[in-house]
């Protein structure tokens, strides 16, 4: 099995900037981090964990839930990379500030294995990403073929942490089927913005899957001081 590749020069990005946590959100996340790294310890197999995050809808915090994630992992010593499978509505690379092309949907699409669709994050040595890349007719032929679980199998050889932001569950059917091929998922709820209708039936999909949810992030608390 090959490696994917990696792009061979590192160019500084600014767009984490933009969602920056504040100290107690970075506290938050650090939390988040460490119950992850004991919820899914080092494999006997030597291969990485993989671990999705969704949510009921869309604007809830969930690609700055990912992507501020991704961020403490690194921080921790784990080599990571963030794949981002929301094709219909990237924002991972715009954040990050990381060339969009060439990315995932390049990947599945064309049949060249030289394409360099890992990127440096800018933000930490150890962490990378996997853009989305060009903007696909059909990106749940893509998510759902071969070559996606094919590719999940190859990420988790190369690194220790492979967090997958997916599309909202109500909005993307995609999103159930790309879960079934992480170990685990996380649920981002924004406080004060979908209803409880729509998480429930978004958690009840997944759980008719048998999807395995780690947790619930809860996004957007007010803080009483």
């Amino acid at each position: 099995m090959a490696d994917v590749i990696l792009e061979k020069e590192k160019t500084e990005q600014r767009g984490y900037e933009s969602i920056m946590p504040s100290p107690e959100a970075k506290q938050a996340f650090d939390q988040l981090r460490d119950n992850i790294i004991y919820s899914l310890p080092a494999s006997d197999e030597q291969s990485g964990r993989t671990i999705g995050l969704t949510s009921a809808i869309y604007g809830e915090g969930k690609t700055a839930t990912t992507v501020n994630l991704g961020v403490a992992l690194a921080e921790a010593g784990k080599k990571v990379v963030i794949v981002e499978t929301d094709l219909r509505h990237p924002a991972v690379s715009e954040k990050l500030d990381v060339n969009a092309t060439p990315g995932l949907s390049d990947y599945l699409v064309l049949n060249d294995k030289n394409l360099a669709i890992i990127k440096h994050s800018g933000v930490h040595d150890n962490l990378f990403v996997i853009p989305a890349g060009s903007v696909s007719q059909n990106p749940t032929k893509l998510l759902c073929s071969a070559k996606m679980d094919v590719l999940m199998k190859m990420l988790a050889k190369q690194f220790e942490y492979v967090v997958v932001d997916l599309p909202a569950i109500s909005a993307d059917s995609t999103a159930v089927a790309v879960a079934q091929m992480v170990e685990g998922m996380l649920f981002v709820v924004r406080e004060g913005y979908g209803s409880k209708h729509e998480v429930a039936a978004a958690v009840n999909e997944l759980k008719a899957q048998d999807v395995k949810i780690l947790g619930f992030v809860l996004n957007a608390v007010r803080l009483i001081k």
